[in-house]
């Protein structure tokens, strides 16, 4: 389900703002998944106040996935 989610999110935006690629901060825990998804981390984890260990992660929209 999340998936899906997260794949008509990313049709979504670039159909309304023909974005090229996406930046997000995922958890520690969800980073598995968003790289299921083709999404790649960079840079070191950080500590967001309150909420948890984060990474950094982009994904192109404009490359086919794998």
């Amino acid at each position: 389900l999340g998936r899906g989610i997260l794949a008509a999110l990313e049709a979504e935006a670039v159909r309304t703002w023909s974005t090229q690629s996406g930046w997000l901060q995922a958890r520690k825990d969800a980073i598995e998944f968003y790289s299921s998804a083709g999404w790649q981390a960079f840079g070191d984890c950080y500590e967001i106040t309150r909420i948890g260990e984060h990474r950094s992660m982009w994904k192109s929209f404009t490359e086919p996935t794998t």
